[in-house]
């Protein structure tokens, strides 16, 4: 029923911009987003109905026209993949002690970071059309909107891995086959281009970008060739994984900030050299986790160690209050 919900929800947004080249109305925009939080696959294809029709609106000249419905359409499905690729919520069910505290974590942190993506996509549509957008006027409530619904998700699953675990299993498999080559490069391909596409709204079509493009690509090219990287158990033994590694890119991302602000001061480059600095910043963390793969035989991680599990808690709670200020929710 969802993806028959997502195509009228579509085409009615389509009759109510009334031959306007513009994001669906605020009230629909919004329905269709939570949509694509419950379904990514009605979201996605709800916006690409909208999309379609959109087309003869368009100039096709217009890099602006295209860089909007394409923030659209990553609306429709992008705040669920992030909340995902932060926190995996679809389990199956887990009666030892302490997986309660783990499950409402899952929903603290995934319906935060997710919700704050949401906003973060409606607040850059008018950099990236040029236009002052209606929707751009309603970042908190898409971001408020959002976080709610990633966590109605969440639970939903958690009931569907309960009452349907049959299901679970079906939807979970415990392996799944390695994509082909081909197909890794031509992700890679298109992450490229897509990256150049978007951040040339904010870096032009100069040499920046396209340096910036590889910088954002470098940490996908090394994956490629992850398993030649020498391990290191000692780097294992102290990197940090799950919401302490969560915690320590926030970290670091904030004191890379204050440190260039207070050395640059107003520099009218200072966007550019902190998004340098910061995917320079990812590169190197994302090559230290490559190396640091894996211990000894049946060794635990500290991460993981029962005796910690008291400063993981208060981490846990120090990060959800630090991640309320971060994403502004207060």
């Amino acid at each position: 029923a969802l993806p028959v919900v997502g195509v009228w929800i579509a085409l009615r947004a389509l009759q109510e911009n009334e031959g306007v080249l513009l994001h669906p109305p605020v009230g629909l925009f919004l329905g269709l987003v939570a949509l694509g939080i419950v379904d990514a696959f009605a979201g996605s294809l709800a916006m690409a109905v909208f999309v379609v029709g959109s087309l003869p609106l368009m100039d096709i000249s217009a890099i602006t026209d295209w860089r909007m419905l394409a923030g659209i359409v990553v609306a429709g499905f992008g705040p669920i993949f992030i909340a995902r690729s932060i926190r995996e919520f679809r389990r199956p069910v887990n009666r030892e002690p302490g997986e309660l505290m783990r499950r409402v974590g899952d929903i603290a942190f995934a319906s935060l970071m997710g919700g704050w993506v949401a906003g973060l996509i409606i607040r850059s549509l008018p950099a990236l059309t040029g236009l002052t957008l209606p929707a751009a006027n309603y970042v908190f409530t898409f971001q408020l909107m959002a976080t709610g619904v990633i966590a109605l998700r969440i639970v939903l699953e958690d009931t569907a891995a309960r009452h349907y675990p049959w299901r679970m299993d079906q939807l979970t498999p415990d392996q799944i086959l390695e994509p082909p080559a081909t197909q890794k490069i031509i992700a890679q391909t298109l992450r490229f281009w897509f990256y150049i596409f978007i951040a040339s709204a904010f870096m032009g079509f100069g040499p920046v970008v396209w340096l910036a493009a590889l910088l954002f690509m470098a940490p996908n090219l090394v994956g490629l060739f992850a398993h030649a990287i020498p391990n290191s158990r000692v780097l294992w033994r102290i990197m940090p994984t799950g919401i302490a590694g969560l915690a320590m890119m926030l970290a670091l991302e904030i004191v890379l900030e204050n440190s260039l602000g207070a050395a640059l001061g107003d520099h009218p480059q200072f966007s550019v050299i902190f998004i340098f600095s910061l995917l320079g910043l990812i590169f190197v963390v994302s090559t230290l986790g490559m190396m640091a793969r894996e211990g000894h035989p049946g060794e635990s991680h500290w991460s993981e160690s029962t005796r910690m599990g008291w400063l993981r808690r208060l981490g846990a709670v120090a990060l959800f209050l630090a991640l309320i200020q971060f994403t502004s929710m207060l």
